[in-house]
Parts: structure tokens; sequence; C-alpha cells
């Protein structure tokens, strides 16, 4: 390499991702989705719970509120290769899902098929279908497995709203935020507006941004995300699925809090 070139350090993906989808200002969560999924909101002030992650943020004075879903993008690829013909791919399985109305015909996932440490704290719990009848097909319970991890997430944005915290919007990232249905879900489920970068990778963006900043065309990698990060579109909360979502919700907490001793007994 010639003498004088710049070389300029990244960092890891998921705070890399924070800064590509520019979670970079109080409020922003950056809802990171592949195999586990991370969710990081970019806050004001720390958060003493327990229950969530807490530590200073990229960005100076702010701070990163997260927490870590195990079986997201893996609970929804063992849907896909249990349920799934061998010449069909996830696409298809979720064009077939996208007919089936939200709710999935009134039947829930729990999606803990690898040890979960939130929402729940219990290495025991495991996965399971609730409300499944003669009535239910696999486009049903697809629906039902892409539906879960939002109410997971929805878990999390409710234990940082009880904490002080307020969510402006969800900026989504990774593998899952390719297909506009489980964008759409999330939307709905949560209750939040999503956003989707331009680069569903946002990791790639924060490096750049972190490139740019390191050649000292921004003052830091945050204002280089505002000036460089793109959303191509924009995912509201369907009003007229609010009920049903929310009823949906509490029967999922509802299932976690009291199902804990069936699994433990399963599990020895």
């Amino acid at each position: 390499m010639p003498a004088g070139l710049p070389v300029i350090a990244g960092g890891p993906d998921y705070i890399m991702s924070i800064i590509g989808a520019a979670s970079t200002q109080p409020g922003r969560v950056c809802d990171r989705a592949g195999t586990s999924e991370g969710v990081n909101l970019c806050w004001s002030a720390p958060v003493k719970d327990k229950r969530l992650l807490c530590f200073p943020h990229v960005v100076r004075g702010s701070y990163n509120i997260s927490a870590i879903i195990s079986s997201s993008g893996s609970a929804l690829d063992w849907a896909v290769r249990t349920f799934a013909a061998r010449d069909e791919g996830m696409e298809t399985i979720l064009e077939e899902a996208a007919s089936v109305a939200p709710g999935a015909g009134r039947l829930l996932f729990l999606p803990f098929l690898t040890p979960e440490p939130f929402p729940i704290w219990d290495p025991h719990m495991r996965g399971a279908f609730l409300g499944l009848t003669i009535e239910h097909g696999r486009q049903e319970m697809m629906r039902a497995v892409l539906e879960s991890s939002g109410f997971a997430v929805r878990s999390v944005i409710a234990l940082m709203e009880d904490a002080g915290c307020q969510i402006a919007d969800l900026r989504v990232t990774g593998g899952l935020a390719r297909f506009p249905l489980w964008c759409q879900a999330r939307a709905d489920v949560t209750g939040k507006k999503v956003l989707l970068p331009e680069a569903e990778e946002a990791d790639l963006v924060g490096n750049a941004c972190v490139g740019f900043f390191g050649l000292e065309e921004f003052d830091s990698p945050a204002n280089a995300a505002e000036h460089l990060v793109r959303f191509q579109k924009v995912f509201m909360p369907n009003e007229r699925t609010r009920d049903a979502y929310d009823e949906l919700f509490r029967l999922f907490t509802k299932a976690c809090a009291e199902m804990g001793g069936t699994f433990r007994g399963l599990a020895l």
C-alpha cells in the first residue's frame, strides 16, 4: 500500500447497522433481523432494568437500550424447512401466508426454538402453536410464525416504554427486511411506523459513514448517517388490525408467563 493511504477501522455488524439505519437520535430503534434479532434503541438516559441491556451509544452522551431475541429468522427458517415442498422457497411460502388475514385465524406461535433470554428469561421455554384447529393449514401456521417475532419485539418495546423511553419508529435491516409482508406485519403487531432503508443490509452503509468520518467529510458517524441514509419505503400500522393484535399480544404475554412449568417438565 502506498504511504499515506488512509486506513479506517469499521466495527461490529450490529453497531454498524445502528449507524447505517440512522438510529442515532433518541427514540429511533434499529431492528436488525437475521437468524436472531437485535432491538437497539437510541435514548438520552440510561435505563436500569435487568431485563434490558444498557451501554453507551456510539453517539456521545446517548445510550443504547437493547434486547436480543434468539429465535427470529431461525424460527421462520425452521417453518419453511418443515412446511415447504422441495421446490418451494421462503418467497413462495410467504406469498401463501400473505393470503391469510392478520392474526392467522387466531393462531399463536411461541417462537422459542432455542434458549431464549427475552422476553421470558427461561432457558427451558420451547416453541408451540396455541389454538391449533382442524381449520388451520400451513398458510395460517406460517403467518403465525411470521407474526410471533413481532410479539416478542412488542414485548421489548413495552419494557422500554415502561422504563420511560419513547419509541419514534423502527428501522428494519437484515435478511428478513427484504420481505414486505414481514415489514408490514412488524408495523401492525407493534403499532409502530417501520422504515426500510434503501440498503437493506444497513451495516454496509454504517461502515461507509465511519469511513467518511475517518476522511473528515463529516464531524461524526451520526452526522454522516443523517446525510447518507435514505429510506425506500415506510410501513404504517393498519388501524383496522389494532384491536385484534392488542388482544393477541395479551394472550401471547399470558402464555409466556403461564407455560414455563409445562416446558420445564418437558425438558427433564
